[in-house]
């Protein structure tokens, strides 16, 4: 989930810490009815294989982009570290949110 806009640990979060805060779910990132641009580009991309993890890297992403706009493949490699896509996606996942970033290849603007 996204703690006032930073991705967090859900399952490490206390309720008590999120008081008055801003919490942010991977549902949270659709605007009416439209499905976030991360979402759709994992979709074009062919990265949702089974969709379990899914979630965690759109969280993940969307955090990130929030602090670096324009990522390169290794600083979304980073970002990305902390979630597990047991199909082996992780080429594809990181295809689409480069994509989504404005990148065809990874290199700086």
């Amino acid at each position: 989930m996204l703690l006032d806009g930073f991705p967090v640990t859900s399952c490490m979060v206390l309720t008590a810490q999120v008081e008055g805060r801003q919490v942010t779910t991977v549902e949270g990132l659709s605007k009416r009815g439209r499905l976030d641009p991360i979402v759709k580009a994992l979709v074009e991309e062919g990265a949702a294989q089974c969709g379990y993890c899914i979630p965690g890297f759109v969280v993940a992403a969307r955090g990130l982009m929030k602090e670096v706009p324009h990522p390169t493949r290794k600083v979304i490699h980073v970002a990305l570290s902390g979630n597990v896509c047991r199909c082996g996606g992780y080429s594809k996942i990181v295809d689409a949110i480069t994509k989504v970033a404005g990148r065809k290849d990874g290199r700086a603007r």
